[in-house]
């Protein structure tokens, strides 16, 4: 499959073995959009997506930013937040060379 070939590691925690796609949409199926629609995920992240616990990218995100910024987590710019994280964790570092 195309996207696991343009992204051969876990999105959420950047593994490389024993990965999955997933549907992180089910509105085009068979015909998803790779960027949109499907994600890469090694199986421990793929089955937390599917339960109702926080995966490992979430608690790791969330570890990151207390770290980096203290408790209150409140008034930061996650998106800012979770762009340093990704890069962090190496996922990000590939389209940077």
């Amino acid at each position: 499959m195309r996207k696991l070939s343009d992204t051969p590691f876990c999105e959420y925690c950047g593994k490389k073995t024993g990965l999955d796609v997933h549907h992180a949409s089910y509105t085009r199926l068979n015909r998803e959009n790779l960027d949109k629609d499907l994600i890469v995920l090694c199986r421990d992240c793929h089955t937390e997506e599917h339960g109702n616990n926080p995966s490992k990218y979430e608690r790791g995100l969330e570890a990151f930013a207390r770290n980096k910024y203290g408790r209150n987590l409140e008034n930061l710019n996650i998106r800012a937040v979770e762009r340093e994280f990704r890069w962090f964790i190496g996922i990000d570092r590939r389209q940077h060379g």
